[in-house]
């Protein structure tokens, strides 16, 4: 049915955005802030209430210096 089509790409959203927060994690370990914080734009881009998501991609810009794009 339409219904479980809809649950079941919301969760494999879901899934994908947990993976690119995963690797922009793994990023920031590495110093790759920029890739980091590509990794987190799109994790947030595929789930917009993935608060771990905008907590680590603010850190990731407060890293490069830009406070800006920090808080928005």
């Amino acid at each position: 049915s339409i219904f479980l089509a809809l649950i079941f790409s919301v969760q494999l959203a879901a899934q994908t955005a947990s993976a690119f927060l995963s690797s922009g994690t793994i990023k920031m370990k590495i110093k790759n802030y920029r890739g980091a914080a590509d990794d987190f734009s799109k994790a947030i881009e595929l789930d917009p209430n993935f608060v771990d998501a905008y907590i680590s991609r603010a850190q990731t810009f407060q890293y490069l210096n830009d406070y800006y794009a920090a808080i928005r």
